[in-house]
């Protein structure tokens, strides 16, 4: 292919992963073991309070999920 067929590319957040729906993700939610000391968490190079988001979730309150993410999170949205 020469450069002058080339095309650039472009991707957003949603190709890369679209998400889940809401019965989705509780159903995920769920599936968390809630540990003592969360392996997840140490993990998160974005230091996001992933226990506390899975409990939102669980709670069915996906408003305070998504704002938990924002809130610990500097590169989201």
């Amino acid at each position: 292919m020469s450069d002058d067929t080339a095309t650039p590319t472009s991707w957003t957040a949603d190709a890369l992963h679209p998400g889940l729906e809401p019965d989705e993700a509780l159903r995920e939610a769920h599936r968390c073991l809630q540990c003592a000391d969360p392996p997840c968490r140490l993990g998160c190079g974005a230091e996001v309070d992933i226990p506390r988001f899975i409990r939102l979730i669980r709670d069915g309150d996906m408003a305070s999920a998504a704002a938990q993410l924002g809130h610990d999170n500097a590169l989201y949205g």
